[in-house]
């Protein structure tokens, strides 16, 4: 059930990488906007305390890794959840000689060898509740 386990951690990973640049998009554009002097760090002063210059630069440095993440994720996965609607791995991939033995017919078929049966198991990472495979 590794397969699954990947993919799930994988799609879950990208997930939140996307929410948490999408959510913090805003204050990250002000944050560049600091450091390339189209807005001053006065502007950013909160009520509770100010906003540092190295306040400004680790948040950067968060948006920076996040979008890193996104971005290798999003090839990562766009790689591994075809190959697992097919019903093969990396390595299987790339036998030229023969058909693919693991052909269930459909998409769905496929991932059901991975994800066990259709169901609310399919989105946690937990053995499948109905399996069709050994894994």
């Amino acid at each position: 059930y590794n397969h699954k386990f990947f993919l799930l951690l994988g799609i879950y990973a990208w997930l939140a990488s996307l929410i948490a640049l999408g959510t913090s998009l805003p204050e990250l554009l002000r944050m560049i906007g600091v450091v390339t002097g189209l807005e001053s760090l006065e502007d950013l002063q909160l009520e509770q305390g100010g906003v540092q210059m190295w306040d400004v630069w680790a948040f950067l440095v968060f948006g920076l890794f996040a979008t890193l993440i996104a971005l290798l994720l999003t090839s990562l996965l766009s790689t591994h959840v075809p190959l697992a609607c097919r019903n093969l791995t990396t390595i299987e991939d790339f036998y030229e000689n023969m058909p693919n033995p693991f052909e269930r017919g459909s998409r769905i078929a496929n991932l059901a060898q991975v994800f066990g049966e259709p169901g609310i198991d399919w989105l946690i990472p937990v053995r499948p509740c109905r399996p069709t495979s050994d894994g």
